[in-house]
């Protein structure tokens, strides 16, 4: 068999596509240079080794916190602001979503399976996100990618992430993002709190008392709110949310482009 100098092995191999739990029958000397006037090896190319790396769940969400700050940017400009907010429970904290970002447009969840993530909890989490998100985007690794082609609801979006040439995360989306045909005001009503379904009905001159069932509280907001108001009410409820657990050091923030005031306003 004739051999292959190792630099042209090298370049071979990383100008393939790396695909999820490939094995290369080569061995490690041959995926390194030696060093002139030196008989130590370097250590491969970091391309290379950011090509074939796996993405965690922490790397994932510093690509998304960035796009947020860059499509925030472009969001203010039309006026159209939304709050984003990690780790938010839903219906009691049977689930909680790795992001969400709402405005007056669109409750959207985005839900990170990274390359060191399992898929058990899938079914589960579409079933909830299906009832209350208007919008979902599913952002997986380079392992997960045919998986969540196929487990996904139609209407969700899915976005790869991966390393890119320079190094950084890279978010390509796949398949396109569709509203959810089935969520109703009703069931976006099951996000709001006791304070924000109150708050809200002062809004509009619809004052409660304290000692009001939640479910007298819900016949009331569904009677009472619009959609964006309902929204706009959960925005607001993310805000003080975001604003305790800063002060407590807990990890959930809200994040820019919220124009902050000191009191919680309809954005």
């Amino acid at each position: 068999m004739r051999s292959v100098p190792s630099s042209r092995l090298l370049g071979i191999l990383m100008s393939t596509p790396a695909a999820p739990n490939v094995i290369f029958p080569v061995p490690l000397s041959a995926l390194v240079t030696r060093s002139s006037g030196h008989g130590a090896c370097a250590p491969p190319h970091a391309g290379f080794r950011r090509a074939f790396s796996t993405l965690d769940d922490q790397a994932i969400r510093a690509a998304l916190r960035e796009e947020a700050l860059l499509s925030g940017q472009r969001a203010s400009a039309r006026n159209d602001t939304y709050v984003q907010a990690e780790e938010v429970p839903i219906l009691g904290g049977h689930v909680r979503a790795d992001l969400m970002r709402v405005s007056v447009h669109a409750v959207h969840v985005l839900e990170i399976k990274s390359d060191l993530d399992g898929r058990g909890r899938l079914a589960e989490q579409a079933r909830v996100y299906s009832q209350i998100a208007d919008e979902v985007t599913l952002v997986v690794g380079r392992r997960h990618l045919a998986w969540a082609l196929g487990a996904a609801p139609e209407w969700w979006e899915v976005v790869q992430a991966a390393f890119g040439a320079n190094g950084t995360v890279e978010l390509a989306p796949i398949s396109p993002r569709r509203r959810n045909p089935k969520a109703t005001r009703l069931d976006q009503l099951a996000l709001l709190s006791r304070s924000a379904l109150s708050a809200s009905l002062a809004k509009i001159g619809v004052f409660t008392s304290p000692r009001d069932p939640l479910s007298a509280l819900r016949s009331l907001a569904l009677a009472c709110l619009t959609a964006p108001e309902v929204r706009l009410a959960f925005a607001n409820q993310l805000t003080m949310r975001g604003r305790s657990d800063r002060a407590t050091g807990a990890r959930l923030a809200t994040l820019p482009p919220l124009r902050w005031t000191e009191q919680p306003t309809f954005l």
